[in-house]
This record gives structure tokens, sequence and C-alpha cells, in this order.
């Protein structure tokens, strides 16, 4: 399990079950954009879980807003997305080297 943490300690994002996916996530400056990028050092990998706690950097997450952006030639869509305010729970299906998931 790998975390980014915020000043209270508590994760930012939460990869499951795949020691060799890094994430990093950024905030686009005057907007509410939030982009995560996940990349595997290791051999593809499938349905990895995410966990992302947006809390004290947005108020609210629209589950139409967010979507997947990869140039792995997956299929560029999202499993078991859950939003409950300004946390969201996802599943990547596959992930071959890099994956963008952007919040708007």
């Amino acid at each position: 399990m790998f975390n980014i943490e915020n000043k209270t300690g508590e994760p930012l994002v939460t990869v499951v079950g795949s020691k060799y996916v890094l994430a990093n996530i950024v905030k686009k400056i005057d907007t509410d954009r939030i982009i995560l990028h996940f990349v595997n050092y290791s051999k593809p990998v499938e349905n990895i879980k995410i966990k992302v706690n947006l809390e004290g950097f947005v108020n609210s997450i629209n589950k139409e807003n967010i979507r997947l952006i990869s140039p792995d030639y997956v299929p560029e869509e999202l499993k078991n997305l859950t939003v409950k305010g300004n946390k969201l729970e996802l599943t990547i299906q596959k992930l071959d080297i890099y994956n963008v998931v952007v919040i708007d």
C-alpha cells in the first residue's frame, strides 16, 4: 500500500494491491481540477483499487466529472466509482505503464 499524505497525516491517495504503482497528485492552479498520475514500475497490473481523500482541497466531487486518460491503449473506463463528499474510491481495470485520472 502506498500513501501520499496531507498535512494532517491522513492519506490523500491510497493505492491498494500493488507495491510497484506510484501515485502523484496535483491541483491545477486557480481551478478545482485535480490530476492523479499513476506509474507502474512492474509488469502490467489489473484491478487496482484507489482511495482518494481531497478534504481541504475541494468541497465536493461530481462523479460525472471524473475521467481516466491512458496512453496504454486500454479501456479508459473506471470501475466501482463511488463518491462521498470530497472522498472517492475507484478501480483502474488495467495499468501497463501510465494512467491519469482527472477530477474537474
